[in-house]
């Protein structure tokens, strides 16, 4: 049994990533309200990076958590300046510099995930590329404070 060039057209709102497409987008027109066809540009046929998604949220949810432990520790400093004693540590300057730690782990996650995103095929690469920025930014700002804290002792 064959099947005729007729029967292989796909419908016009069929997902983009079946594989039996084989990533031949530009050969599937969509249809205008008037009944005629068209073809969009490639960009908006593109599903956008599910692995860059993540990574974009990871690297933002990373970067404010870390400027608010920023802030926290500032705040327990200016009230409580005998709290950065290294004999007797300050248990909230404690749990927030584990806090800091936590938070460079999510950026290394998110910059994992930007990596992946921007590696994959037939996607779009806008929310990959802003994840990889932020989570960059944000681990270089910690290795800035932390080279500057070790100058100052």
């Amino acid at each position: 049994m064959t099947t005729s060039q007729s029967e292989s057209v796909q419908p016009v709102d069929a997902d983009y990533r079946q594989p039996e497409w084989d990533c031949d987008y530009a050969q599937q027109p969509f249809s205008n309200a008037d009944g005629s066809l068209y073809l969009p540009p490639r960009w908006e046929r593109l599903p956008q990076s599910m692995w860059g998604v993540l990574s974009f949220v990871f690297s933002l949810v990373g970067a404010f958590a870390f400027l608010v432990l920023v802030c926290v520790c500032t705040w327990i400093v200016l009230v409580n300046p005998e709290a950065v004693d290294m004999d007797t540590p300050h248990p909230g300057l404690a749990l927030a510099g584990l806090g800091l730690l936590g938070c460079c782990f999510v950026q290394l996650v998110a910059l994992v995930l930007g990596i992946v995103g921007l590696c994959e095929s037939h996607t779009r690469k806008s929310f990959a590329i802003f994840g990889v920025f932020f989570s960059m930014m944000t681990i270089g700002l910690v290795s800035a404070l932390i080279v500057l804290g070790v100058m100052i002792d």
